[in-house]
């Protein structure tokens, strides 16, 4: 039985299949995490900035986005 499954509540799991797929870095899971909540809609940049960093983000916050997604 295949197909990607991703588990959000508690610790951030992907898999494909029976194989456990690296989900990167805690920012990396957090931006994956903001995407699987919102799944079926675009997701503004400006929102993941909020999602992940709040008032103070990096100053290559557009940069750093582009690289985790």
């Amino acid at each position: 039985m295949g197909g990607l499954r991703f588990s959000v509540l508690g610790p951030m799991l992907g898999r494909d299949g029976d194989t456990a797929l690296p989900l990167g870095s805690r920012q990396q899971q957090a931006t994956l995490a903001v995407l699987l909540l919102r799944s079926g809609r675009a997701v503004a940049a400006a929102d993941l900035v909020d999602a992940l960093w709040g008032e103070e983000p990096p100053r290559a916050v557009v940069a750093t986005i582009r690289t985790y997604v």
